[in-house]
Formats: structure tokens, sequence, C-alpha cells
């Protein structure tokens, strides 16, 4: 729909004729007993602190001379009925100058982005607000870093990626409450599709094919027909490969936050895109655990038992699983991965293979080695090794081992040594780690058998 001079400015195309052509597939929706005014939902859903801020950002606009809206996904939220969480306000007018203003009258912190006309304000009790001044972008070649221009706010509406984050709501005077919806987004949230505003939306930033699919998923969607084909034309030329690592990582961390970040890494396969994000990593060996990977992690919060501490952790193992080291430590480079992050996937690759099959193995090993083993791995890797233990029996017995190591701990700890004699040392961790193993495998249940066997050990010990 828009035409592109890469080298200068996109040829805007006359709005309103756009706004014609891309919500003709909407005019079968019944929108007539929609009311267009939601100041009252608004008022309902936000918090009593959000509300506040709003009031008073209008009032400073109003004193400014200028006019003020909240847009994009909050509008969004607000009409499928979720907890709005992040609140962005465009001006028509200077958008920094406003969050002076709004900071200055709440005693808040600021952070300036002049480039691009936006600021964060941060207010004592923690609520954040984004504002912005409304803006065109202009992109000198494909997957670039937009140039920005002030503007309209139909145009700052334009540049953004889908039609359902495209929507604003009026925050001003005579207006409050009414929604601003140029290019369909009202009707694309009730027919459930994603859509784009434009036909080179993706060659403008393919970061956007990755969002198109978390969003799909997250609110259980679909791509709009021609939405689709264009992300297959992209993957088909590999647009994502143009783009920096850090965007790709910092979006891909987005996907492995989502409520079900297996359906939208099985999406990049379908689509063709996995080898632009994981290249080497073969998709057909990985496929099936990303689709049980959310179940396990389910099972493991319903044991209360040694919970995954980082959920992004536990979806990039899964997709790293079943590669040798080499291919991975090149992906953990390649995403400028921390060397403590670094540690436990080396750490989860090579030992999962290893606890899987002695799980399924009950006779071959004791409950003391296999909580060793278990302890070898990060806690993000368990999910994944629930995905291989296929009968209850290994499930029962993996649960067990866990318990025992977040349950079954020693009584007798570092002091009752000392106050036998023995200075901290090497010797402690020796003797404590034999009492732990002994109490695994239920040779020690109570204090004084504990006892007797840190005696016995220390007897031995001078004895040598």
């Amino acid at each position: 729909m828009a035409t592109v001079r890469y080298g200068g400015h996109y040829n805007q195309p006359n709005l309103n004729q756009m706004k014609m052509q891309i919500t003709t597939t909407n005019v079968n929706i019944d929108s007539r007993n929609r009311p267009n005014n939601i100041r009252e939902l608004m008022c309902c859903s936000l918090s009593a602190d959000f509300c506040e801020v709003l009031e008073r950002a209008r009032k400073i606009a109003a004193g400014m001379g200028y006019k003020l809206y909240v847009a994009g996904g909050v509008v969004r939220d607000l009409l499928l009925g979720i907890e709005c969480l992040d609140i962005d306000l465009v001006v028509e007018g200077d958008g920094i100058e406003l969050a002076q203003a709004l900071s200055k009258e709440y005693n808040g912190r600021l952070r300036l982005h002049p480039k691009f006309g936006t600021a964060k304000v941060v207010f004592p009790n923690g609520v954040q607000v984004d504002v912005a001044t409304a803006r065109v972008e202009f992109y000198q070649y494909p997957a670039a870093m937009p140039q920005v221009e002030t503007s309209s706010l139909q145009q700052d509406l334009y540049r953004r990626d889908f039609s359902i984050n495209a929507m604003a709501v009026s925050l001003n005077e005579g207006s409050f409450g009414d929604v601003v919806d140029f290019f369909g987004g009202r009707a694309d949230l009730e027919r459930g599709m994603v859509r784009v505003l434009h036909n080179l939306s993706f060659i403008e930033d393919p970061i956007r094919i990755l969002r198109a699919l978390r969003f799909e998923k997250r609110f259980h969607m679909n791509l709009e027909a021609q939405t689709l084909k264009l992300v297959q034309e992209a993957a088909n030329i590999k647009m994502l490969s143009r783009v920096p690592n850090e965007r790709i990582w910092e979006e891909l961390k987005h996907i492995f936050r989502e409520p079900r970040p297996g359906e939208v890494l099985v999406r990049l396969i379908d689509l063709n895109l996995w080898d632009c994000l994981f290249p080497g990593v073969v998709p057909k060996q990985v496929r099936q655990v990303l689709t049980q990977v959310s179940h396990s992690v389910k099972l493991l919060r319903s044991w209360n038992l040694l919970e995954p501490l980082e959920g992004w952790l536990v979806y990039f193992l899964a997709v790293l699983h079943d590669t040798d080291w080499t291919n991975a430590g090149e992906i953990c480079r390649r995403y400028n991965l921390s060397k403590r992050y670094t540690i436990r996937v080396a750490a989860a690759l090579g030992n999962w293979r290893r606890l899987v099959n002695n799980l399924q193995e009950p006779l071959a090993i004791t409950c003391s080695e296999l909580a060793r083993q278990v302890m070898l791995l990060p806690r993000e890797a368990y999910p994944l090794v629930l995905c291989y233990l296929n009968d209850s029996a290994s499930r029962r017995r993996f649960r067990k081992v866990l318990s025992s190591i977040s349950c079954n701990k020693p009584l007798i700890k570092g002091e009752e040594l000392r106050k036998l004699g023995y200075k901290p040392g090497p010797l402690y961790k020796k003797v404590l780690n034999g009492l732990w193993q002994a109490r695994l495998d239920g040779d020690l249940r109570t204090k004084q058998e504990e006892l007797s066997y840190v005696q016995e050990y220390l007897t031995k010990y001078e004895g040598r």
C-alpha cells in the first residue's frame, strides 16, 4: 500500500484513501450497537493511580494547548478485558515538554529520548507512563532503524505494527473516552485477526514478524490472509537475517516469556523462519519437546518442588537441548548470553540425557546418585527432563528425588561438628555430603542416627 524510495523517505499515501482500502474486509462487522466511548470501561479497568495520572496529564496538556491520547496496546487490552499494566500517551504537541511537567507535578523520575521525542515518567508509587510526541517514521533501507518527524495522531497510528495496536482513546475535553480507530483495529479484534497496516510492514521492520506470531498465540487469534502471505514472502527472502542479533534476542526473550512460548516457536518452524534464528538446530528434533514443555512446567509447579528460576531459560534450553555444544555455544555467543547463563546451558546439555536414562532404570542407581545428577543440572532443565520421561513410574521417581533434595535435608549442621572439636574446613563438606547421601538413600532417619554416622566417619578420619 505504501511505496518506498530507499535512500529517501516513504511516499506517504493519502491516509483517507488508505483507510478505505484496509477496512473493506471489515464491512460485514456490525458495529451499530458498539459504544464508541469507553470512558466508563477505562474507569472500571484501570487502577485508581493510573486514572489519577491520566486526569492530571489531560489538564496539563489542555493548559499547553495540546491534544492528548492513550494509544496502542492499552486500548487493545481494554477492549479485550485484559489487565493494563503499561500506559502509552501520545501528544499532538511536544511530548517531552508534557512529560517534564507531569514528572515535576508528582516529583517523579524522568528518562528522556529526545531523538525519538519520547520520555518515560516513573512516579514515586511505582506507576510508569510512556509519553511520545505524535510522529511519523521513515526508513532509509529495509530493516533500518527509523528516522522520525513530528506529525499527527493519524500518521502516528499508521506507523504502528498491526491494526489491533493502532487505536487510541481521547483524553481531551468534550471527547474524553472516545475510541479513535482509523484502520479497523476494533473490528479485527472481534474477528480475531492480526493484520498489518500496509504491504511493506515486514520489509520496514522484520521484527514485526516475530511480534505477529507472538500476538497471534497470546490472544488466540489468526494471521489475516494477506498478512500471512507477507510473512511467507519475508521468510523466503530471509528478512530476519538482516536484523541485528541484539534486536532479535530482545524479541525472542519476549516470546520465551509468553503464556505459551512453545506454540510460537513451533509456528516459527512451520513458517520457515527457524534457520534465521537458530542456525544449525534441527527443528524436527526439538519440535515435540516444544509442544510439551509448557505442560512440564505446570506439572513441576503442581508438585511445588524446585520450580525453574528463569522462565525464559526453560524454552531456550528446549530449543538447544538436542544440538551439540559447538553449535549451541555459537548460538549463545550470537545472542551475547552472559557467562553465567552460558555455563547453565552447557551444564544442561552435558547432563540431561544421563539423568533421563537413569530415572528410567530404577534398579541401576541409588537415590543419592540420582540426586547428585539432578543437582548437576540448572533448575530450568527440569521441565526438559520431564518431557523425556514418558512413563508414570519414572516421573514418580523424579518427583521423589526432587522431594528428597528439597525436603530431606540432614538435621545435623556444621555447628555440631564444631562442638565435637573439629575446625571448619574441607572436612565439613565431606562429612555433611556423606551424611546427606546416606539420608537420601534411607539409611538415616533420626538425629541420633545422624550423630552416630558422623562420629563413626570422624573416627575413621582420625585413624587415617
